[in-house]
């Protein structure tokens, strides 16, 4: 066991050298993979120390059923967290939404990221198929961000082609949520939201407006997600999707 320890370390390693090298090594994306392959060698490193000193064989029936039943409970969570997440990139959107709804997601200064602007792009190609659907761009301004992020949002959307008198700024949210429930207040009960965003991030979002807001019809539009980014985001959602249901968010 102590050696699928050690492989997992290897693999965060190497992963956050990648995400290093695309993001930043002294980001907080990357330095959670260092994080992590350091903790998993140190977890290799006492699982051989217990089984030299005899091993789980030491504790009682119960503890071994207990800890054996927690790792298998978790992990079938874990699973049905992603099929959640997987079943939201497969979604196919509504035609005709009223409003489109884009959350925030990091800004460089004053321009999208790429995170950012591939969720623009599936925006604004569905907004240009519905010319009559109004956008929401929602997003407040970060520490280290020139602009808030749905001026960036906006100013991006507008340099693509779409029409200013279509796009609505909402700048106080700095969470999923808030992105939602802010946006949601602009849409009246029986009309009808698209909300657009990265593949991993269109289900929680999705949810979150569905139990928010019952009264009006919601669908997702994936987006897609830069590859170095895959597997950073799919764990990273799956704990966000854990925590806001037992928030009560969704």
């Amino acid at each position: 066991m102590s050696i699928v320890f050690f492989l997992i370390a290897a693999a965060a390693l190497g992963y956050f050298v990648v995400l290093g090298l695309y993001v930043g090594f002294m980001t907080a994306t990357a330095l959670a993979w260092c994080v992590g392959a350091a903790l998993s060698a140190v977890c290799g490193l006492l699982w051989r120390i217990i089984k030299k000193q005899g091993g789980f064989s030491r504790l009682s029936l119960f503890t071994r059923t207990f800890l054996i039943t927690t790792a298998i409970l978790f992990f079938a969570v874990f699973l049905l967290v992603e099929a959640f997440i997987v079943s939201g990139m497969r979604s196919t959107p509504e035609e005709n939404a009223d409003y489109i709804i884009v959350p925030g997601a990091r800004v460089i200064g004053t321009y999208p990221s790429e995170s950012l602007r591939l969720r623009l792009d599936a925006a604004a190609a569905y907004a240009r198929e519905y010319p009559y659907a109004k956008i929401i761009v929602s997003g407040a301004q970060g520490a280290d961000e020139a602009v808030s992020e749905a001026q960036a949002m906006y100013r991006y959307l507008v340099d693509h082609g779409i029409s200013a008198s279509r796009i609505i700024r909402e700048t106080e949210s700095r969470t999923t949520a808030e992105n939602i429930r802010n946006s949601l207040s602009y849409v009246l009960d029986g009309e009808r939201v698209v909300i657009v965003s990265n593949d991993y991030h269109v289900a929680r979002a999705a949810a979150m407006a569905r139990h928010m807001r019952p009264g009006i019809g919601v669908s997702c539009c994936a987006a897609k997600n830069p590859a170095p980014l895959i597997v950073h985001s799919m764990l990273r959602e799956a704990l966000a999707v854990m925590k806001a249901r037992l928030m009560g968010q969704m």
